[in-house]
């Protein structure tokens, strides 16, 4: 064990030696919110500067009482996690759904072996080991990567606010798990479906389809809002500016903010989808009408006209589920979205920055991550390239110089 050296002039502040020179590190007692003596430590600092704003930060923390009512001690993983979750709630980081979903994860695969436990006492074996027992229950490889997620976040959190010294489960590798289900859809597939739905339902219901094959999120199209559509011809063309603002989800069935800043935007179209939100906006304000309720512009588009109220999302889930049995073509409405960004990032004269922008998404990552290898999008890709060569006697030779 390194020997560590008190900091002539510079109370709690160490310095020790390493292969790579000198290092700092603090060593701070003081008595917790239990009233036993606790000790606040850190090192692999490479200048004493550094170590004393840390330390200087820590004492400012013990002095407010943002260190809280535990020792650090003493905190498990159930208590670090809750005090994260109100710590992203109040500063609107996480929206209700993403609690939720984030505690259902938690609730089911990581409780019961690590809520009671120390994070301190958590080794990087036993959690390997724990990964390992996902993999061996026949897990999703993308489930077990959001279930690491949480845990990893969890850490951080608590390396961030000084509760442990260092993350040690960081950089976990995740092998194994099962494949997730591929999120892709054919065009043939895609007309199909649609063509069953049209002889399944009444032509407000294909106004909903047709809108929501359009690439936004679920809650986004019923939270579709008659103010937010704005017709109008330009070149004797007949457009509609689509503004999406709100989003309904389980939790939020009045309407609440969307998934990110960037998720606020406008989407301008023509053609036959024009029709159907026109059609859309005439038959549900004759609904509300028929409850003897007079819309407003603040009222949403997608209603169910027996209550005259918006769709609940898990009746739109049962929708596709039975044009989906019907079509023996199975679509979800997020599939949809990733239908969308297919056909588009597919498209050659369509940039990914305009559909990052049309999605919603925060980065140009998370655009590229919708896209899936379909056999139209591999035809398209080869007749494209196939137009900057030229074929002459069975040799492919380029177009603009003609060499082979």
């Amino acid at each position: 064990m390194r020997k560590w050296e008190a900091l002539n002039k510079h109370p709690n502040i160490y310095v020790y030696e390493t292969k790579k020179g000198k290092r700092y590190g603090i060593r701070r007692g003081f008595v917790n919110s239990e009233n036993k003596r606790d000790e606040f430590t850190k090192s692999g600092f490479k200048d004493w500067r550094t170590a004393d704003l840390v330390l200087k930060d820590f004492e400012l923390k013990l002095g407010t009482g943002e260190l809280g009512p535990v020792s650090h001690r003493s905190m498990t993983v159930d208590t670090a996690l809750e005090r994260m979750a109100e710590y992203k709630e109040i500063r609107g980081v996480w929206k209700k759904s993403t609690k939720k979903n984030t505690m259902n994860y938690y609730n089911r695969y990581l409780k019961d072996q690590f809520g009671s436990r120390k994070l301190a006492d958590i080794t990087r074996i036993e959690y390997e080991s724990h990964l390992s027992s996902l993999v061996k229950a026949n897990l999703a490889h993308t489930t077990i990567h959001t279930i690491n997620g949480i845990m990893q976040s969890i850490m951080n959190y608590a390396e961030r606010n000084d509760v442990i010294q260092k993350n040690m489960l960081k950089s976990m590798d995740i092998n194994g798990g099962k494949a997730a289900k591929e999120q892709k859809l054919e065009k043939a597939d895609f007309d199909h479906w649609m063509a069953t739905a049209k002889e399944m339902y009444s032509k407000y219901i294909i106004s909903l389809l047709e809108v929501a094959s359009l690439g936004e999120r679920r809650g986004e199209l019923l939270g579709l809002r008659f103010k937010d559509l704005q017709f109008f011809t330009e070149n004797d063309t007949e457009f509609c500016k689509i503004s999406w603002n709100v989003s309904r989800t389980p939790e939020q069935l009045e309407g609440g903010s969307l998934k990110n800043a960037g998720s606020v935007r406008q989407n301008y179209v023509s053609g036959k989808i024009v029709g159907y939100l026109r059609y859309a906006v005439k038959y549900s304000k004759l609904a509300y009408e028929n409850k003897d309720i007079t819309p407003s512009d603040a009222d949403f588009i997608f209603i169910n006209p027996d209550t005259a109220k918006g769709y609940h999302p898990s009746q739109i889930n049962r929708l596709f589920n039975k044009i989906s049995k019907k079509s023996g073509v199975s679509v979800n409405p997020h599939l949809l979205r990733h239908y969308f960004a297919t056909q588009a990032l597919n498209n050659p004269n369509v940039s990914d920055i305009e559909v990052m922008h049309w999605l919603g998404h925060k980065n140009i990552q998370m655009t590229a991550s919708y896209t899936r290898d379909t056999k139209d999008a591999s035809i398209a890709l080869y007749q494209n390239v196939q137009r900057d060569f030229k074929v002459i006697d069975g040799t492919k030779q380029e177009k603009n110089n003609g060499t082979a």
